[in-house]
């Protein structure tokens, strides 16, 4: 998966709670690849 996959799976989510975990996912993947 890139980045891009990763935003696109955030912004497909419908929840408040379910964007929160896209963005944490995102932003833990982000922190692996520093």
């Amino acid at each position: 998966m890139c980045v891009n996959d990763l935003f696109l799976i955030a912004d497909a989510s419908r929840t408040y709670h379910e964007q929160m975990i896209a963005k944490s996912t995102i932003i833990n993947f982000l922190a692996t690849q520093a």
